[in-house]
């Protein structure tokens, strides 16, 4: 009996070893195709940048927030936003996503907006409709992307930006 219980706790243990090194097996594997797949992410967004000089970098966030009025607190990636500068901007120098409201002008401050961002990025009204189906387009493709992925090549509590360069990935607080 004694070597019976022996024998069925070895064949467990081996198991769970096993199962120890499967686990580690998927792990090294994802992380080798996450390696490969982060510096070629920027080939959603180079089309766009290039097509649209105007807009100099394209950015997102992507957390896990800490408090979620007593519903779970899950990961999620957020929009994009499309930036006319280089630098921290205000909600003008946002240039993308286009509200919808703005391209209708129907009211003075929707008429401010688009004549704003018209001024700011020297593009008439068409064009600047034409930007926004193209960031559409873009948006689209990321959204298609599953978070986990997401999490796995970028992180959580992240801010990302991509620029014609490469990408910037940095911890973002969220609070």
């Amino acid at each position: 009996m004694i070597e019976e219980k022996r024998e069925m706790n070895k064949e467990i243990n081996d198991f769970i070893q096993d199962i120890e090194n499967k686990t580690n097996e998927i792990n090294e594997i994802r992380q080798q195709l996450v390696d490969k797949l982060k510096p070629r992410f920027k080939d959603l967004f180079v089309p766009f940048l290039k097509k649209w000089p105007q807009i100099k970098r394209i950015e997102w966030t992507q957390y896990t927030p800490y408090f979620n009025d007593g519903e779970p607190c899950e990961f999620s990636v957020y929009d994009l936003n499309g930036h006319t500068n280089d630098c921290d901007c205000d909600e003008w120098e946002r240039a993308l996503p286009i509200y919808s409201q703005w391209l209708e002008e129907e009211h003075d401050w929707e008429k401010e907006n688009m004549q704003k961002l018209r001024d700011k990025l020297k593009l008439s009204t068409k064009e600047i409709v034409q930007m926004n189906e193209d960031f559409d387009v873009v948006q689209t493709n990321f959204n298609k992307i599953p978070e986990d992925v997401m999490k796995d090549i970028f992180g959580d509590h992240a801010i990302i930006t991509v620029t014609l360069e490469g990408i910037d990935c940095e911890e973002y607080d969220h609070d």
